[in-house]
């Protein structure tokens, strides 16, 4: 979620010096880091990214201020792209980016999906509540970027099946939840894996999460 060095490290906070070295060791092992879209594009065709165990996509949840500050920093001097899902209802206020910022960031090469606007549990408010939070921050998404959206992330990787219907109805083309994993041409689209990298983490513990040493684990973690 956050490179921030002002918080301590955590669950959703890591520091500047440990991303850096993280996108130092992609970079320097040759991993390819893709945009959303592309990655959907590839699966359409056919991919099977289990075989190709270096092409990744970066994610970042919520549309921190910090994500600018520190971390485009940071995805500038490695070449990396990355896509951030924007918690629409709080973007232009204090600690999250604002629209010159995501413009920046989109001349770039960054990519924006959607996180609901105000980012309720979806699946523990009434259900035309959801589909206006899903809906509307899809609309939002595109009228700050100027682009079509086509990537949604539920808040608290919280779902079931009838948010899963909400988002395609809504027109995405796909939905990150938090379960650990690799993705694959077999992959339920409105049901893709993230592996989450925090502050915790060592660089022997995101070495070992890249190769899905974890995810076992970590799954077993979500599960409580």
């Amino acid at each position: 979620h956050r490179i921030n060095d002002f918080y301590k490290p955590g669950n959703l906070v890591v520091s500047t010096l440990q991303f850096e070295r993280r996108m130092a060791y992609l970079h320097k092992n040759g991993y390819q880091v893709i945009s959303v879209t592309d990655f959907i594009n590839r699966l359409k065709q056919g991919r099977d990214f289990s075989l190709d165990k270096k092409t990744i996509v970066l994610t970042f949840d919520d549309g921190w201020q910090d994500n600018y500050t520190n971390a485009f920093t940071v995805l500038k001097r490695f070449g990396f792209t990355a896509t951030i899902f924007l918690a629409t209802g709080k973007i232009n206020s204090p600690n999250y980016l604002n629209l010159t910022q995501i413009k920046e960031m989109i001349d770039y090469g960054l990519e924006f999906g959607a996180h609901t606007v105000s980012h309720p549990i979806l699946t523990q408010i009434p259900t035309k509540e959801a589909e206006r939070e899903i809906r509307e921050s899809r609309r939002m998404t595109s009228e700050f970027t100027g682009l079509a959206v086509s990537a949604f992330c539920y808040p608290k990787g919280d779902y079931n099946d009838e948010i899963k219907e909400l988002v395609r109805k809504a027109g995405f083309e796909c939905a990150f939840s938090i379960k650990p994993g690799k993705n694959t041409r077999e992959s339920d689209l409105f049901e893709l894996a993230r592996t989450e990298i925090s502050g915790y983490d060592s660089l022997f513990d995101f070495v070992k999460k890249l190769s899905g040493a974890y995810d076992f684990l970590h799954g077993l973690v979500q599960k409580r």
